[in-house]
């Protein structure tokens, strides 16, 4: 047998270090572009933006009312909506709103959850992940069945999106051990087994499970997008070539210091007098990126090559926003306020049938007006 040099023995491990990098903290650039928000004087509306449409009617229940819808997918011709305050659990309604069953169960018993936090629909096998407090999986088929629990990590997980090779998770720059590494991204296979990480901290920068940034990891077929709105990154994960790069980041002028991200207290007292980002939405073609800009809720749509298509101060509520298939966004729309602004709007369509303070919850879809 041919002796191995030591050269050759060094070079192996250099590729071996190189390799484990890729998987653990390594972006690639490539050269991304970098977008400006600023709306300058500008003023939008939904007129402006929105092209609604359909409306879907959540039906009333006397047994059921939907306390806060935190999220809401689409999965065939189905709406899933989390209720975090009310029901804690995923709402499985049909296209026309008539609720199917309910996914998920707060308690401390077998297959019971002692928070709700997120959730994501493994379209692959038609099953829902429901994520817990503790980090934990809670897997359901999509008639409620509960099939197993999975602890995916020690530290903070707070942010989950099914893609078809496996499980996308976020820390949130969160963690509960104060000083050490932690990584804002990790891929889970379909076993459940960590395939890579990347982006690494070592100071946890804001508390878990803040409600913003809705969208802001999301899955269009075999890609995850995340928004890392602390530093206005926008990465996105290949789970074909398990490999994370940059696809553009934001700049904006007087923007919120770090450390206001991990201070409640002060980040409610200072939130209009600094610059931050608020929402972030992916589709297909554009991005939509709502943000707080001299006191003034304002927003900036971008294409997919980081050229900005229109820019301003927003009026009237901005909406919730998951993005589905087609450039199609559907946003929850709680009764108070359409009966209180869309319903007075012109020029738009309307639900089917008259809404009362009795409806549970609207569903508005809409796509960018072309502009």
């Amino acid at each position: 047998m041919k002796a191995i040099s030591i050269r050759t023995v060094v070079m192996f491990i250099f590729i071996l270090i190189l390799q484990s990098c890729k998987n653990q903290g390594a972006v690639d650039n490539g050269g991304a572009p970098v977008v400006n928000l600023d709306p300058g004087n500008k003023e939008l509306s939904h007129e402006n933006v929105m092209e609604i449409i359909d409306w879907v009617e959540i039906k009333a229940d006397s047994s059921l009312f939907i306390g806060n819808a935190a999220k809401v997918e689409a999965f065939g011709s189905e709406y899933y909506i989390m209720d975090d305050r009310n029901q804690k659990c995923i709402l499985r309604y049909t296209s026309e709103g008539k609720l199917k069953n309910k996914i998920g169960r707060y308690g401390d018993g077998p297959g019971e959850y002692s928070t709700i936090i997120d959730f994501s629909i493994d379209e692959a096998n038609s099953r829902i992940f429901i994520l817990s407090g503790e980090s934990s999986i809670y897997i359901y088929s999509t008639d409620g069945v509960f099939e197993r629990k999975v602890k995916l990590a020690d530290d903070i997980i707070s942010k989950v999106s099914c893609n078809p090779k496996g499980l996308m998770a976020s820390s949130g720059y969160s963690s509960i051990k104060i000083k050490t590494d932690g990584f804002l991204l990790s891929e889970f296979d379909d076993n459940f087994k960590t395939i890579g990480q990347w982006i690494q901290f070592t100071e946890p920068m804001r508390p878990p499970f803040v409600p913003f940034g809705a969208d802001c990891l999301v899955t269009h077929g075999d890609r995850t997008y995340y928004f890392d709105d602390i530093n206005l990154n926008v990465v996105v994960y290949d789970c074909n070539s398990n490999k994370l790069d940059s696809l553009m980041s934001f700049s904006m002028n007087n923007r919120m210091p770090k450390e206001i991200f991990n201070d409640n207290m002060r980040f409610i007292t200072e939130q209009t007098k600094y610059n931050w980002v608020k929402d972030f939405v992916m589709t297909d073609s554009n991005v939509i990126v709502g943000y707080i800009y001299g006191g003034n809720y304002s927003i900036t749509i971008i294409d997919r090559m980081g050229n900005i298509v229109t820019s301003g101060i927003y009026h009237g509520p901005f909406p919730q926003c998951y993005a589905e298939e087609d450039d199609t966004i559907i946003s929850p729309v709680p009764v108070d306020i359409y009966l209180n602004y869309w319903e007075n709007q012109s020029g738009i369509i309307k639900p089917a049938s008259d809404i009362t303070d009795d409806t549970n919850l609207l569903i508005m879809k809409w796509k960018l007006r072309k502009l």
